[in-house]
């Protein structure tokens, strides 16, 4: 009789996490390239997240696997953030700018010319960086926009699928999920379920789901629907843009068992030209085995 290797469920997603995390950390220190460690990133934890579940409850080598993919991801994103910012205010010189070793000496030659004579009228005074505009009011920089253009192609399969409404149960994955309210003016709400959530470049729309779980096991909704926004812009909006904690968290979550409901909300800051006829807000369910494609609400 063969010998089969004992399963080791989400080894084969964190392996894959860690290489394509281990690739954006490349180039992270790349200025211009950087923003490929972001895509990458956002690849790297979206395999992670499913497989550090699967590790904790199969207890197997997926979850240091995918931890250290989860790591490197966040490592290699705030260390291109870094770079970046750095850069901006100067503090870095950017490739193909002279660095601060190459300056000095050019700012040391008018020192030593002999023909001039010294005058506190004609001797410019060297400004301190806090005495100009620029110092006194540095540029403000906007957080982290973790919204990605979509492809025509995509965006126009994202508009030829079923497009519920709300109030309408639908079933995604082992959850019977019905949108039960949507505020397209969700600034004060959020805030006050999540101070730390800080004013929103635009808007913050706020949804909310009653979700019925079916399954014969345990669900978390925070952990098994995952939320997008594809904008009328043709842009996909991330809930990082906003706030993943509005008002419960994760330990206060309720692990529901089948025939039990729980609420799930999630919000994310968009522009105007974002919210349309073409708008679709969509949850799937991330580690179901079937029936795990995305499912689609337009805004009411």
């Amino acid at each position: 009789m063969p010998i089969y290797p004992p399963k080791s469920p989400g080894k084969g997603l964190a392996i894959a996490a860690l290489s394509v995390a281990g690739v954006g950390l490349l180039f992270c220190w790349i200025w211009f390239l950087n923003f490929i460690t972001f895509l990458l990133g956002f690849v790297a934890l979206g395999l992670g997240i499913p497989a550090l579940v699967k590790g904790v409850k199969a207890r197997n080598v997926a979850r240091p696997l995918a931890i250290a993919a989860l790591s490197v991801a966040v490592f290699s994103m705030i260390a291109a953030s870094f770079v970046n910012v750095t850069i901006q205010y100067g503090l870095l010189p950017a490739a193909g700018e002279p660095g601060l070793s190459e300056s000095e000496p050019e700012a040391a030659a008018p020192a030593p010319a002999p023909s001039r004579t010294p005058s506190p009228s004609l001797t410019p005074a060297p400004v301190a960086p806090s005495e100009t505009p620029a110092a006194a009011t540095p540029p403000v920089v906007a957080d982290k926009d973790y919204s990605v253009d979509v492809s025509g192609p995509f965006f126009r399969h994202v508009i030829a699928q079923p497009a519920n409404s709300a109030g309408e149960s639908v079933q995604v994955g082992d959850y019977s999920v019905t949108l039960v309210e949507v505020n397209l003016k969700a600034n004060e709400d959020v805030l006050r379920r999540d101070p730390d959530a800080g004013a929103p470049d635009h808007n913050y729309v706020l949804f909310e789901f009653n979700a019925l779980y079916n399954g014969d096991a345990t669900g978390r909704t925070s952990l098994d629907l995952g939320p997008q926004f594809i904008g009328a812009d043709s842009r996909m909006y991330s809930v990082l843009n906003c706030s993943m904690n509005l008002g419960v968290s994760y330990a206060d979550e309720p692990t529901l068992s089948k025939g039990e409901s729980a609420t799930r909300r999630v919000c994310f800051d968009l522009p105007a030209e974002a919210l349309g006829e073409d708008s679709r807000v969509a949850l799937r369910m991330t580690l179901a085995e079937d029936n795990n494609e995305s499912v689609y609400w337009r805004l009411p």
